[in-house]
């Protein structure tokens, strides 16, 4: 799983670490599992992760909490709020 918000990291060439977006969705326990071996929940999470770690300058979601528990809801908004105050990742976090 780790291994799909790295790729997102290497193609936008951006100078981050990939961490801080895993623990802030939750998934560092499940980083080196398999995406196919996700549930639904966490395969949504994970995907959300991927889009999310660059940053983008405007998203659209469509049913971002389908199959997301309390927790993974709450991680989600937090982000999204983040992202839409022009929050930016905290590199002393990164390392």
């Amino acid at each position: 799983m780790r291994a799909e918000v790295e790729q997102t990291v290497r193609w936008l060439r951006l100078d981050c670490s990939p961490d801080p977006i895993i623990r802030d969705f939750g998934l560092s326990e499940l980083a080196r599992a398999d995406p196919r071996d996700l549930s639904t929940g966490q395969r949504q999470r994970a995907a959300l992760a991927a889009i999310l770690v660059g940053e983008p300058q405007m998203v659209f979601l469509d049913e971002p909490t389908r199959a997301a528990d309390q927790p993974s809801r709450r991680a989600l908004f937090a982000a999204i709020d983040r992202l839409a105050s022009g929050g930016r990742r905290d590199p002393d976090r990164d390392q």
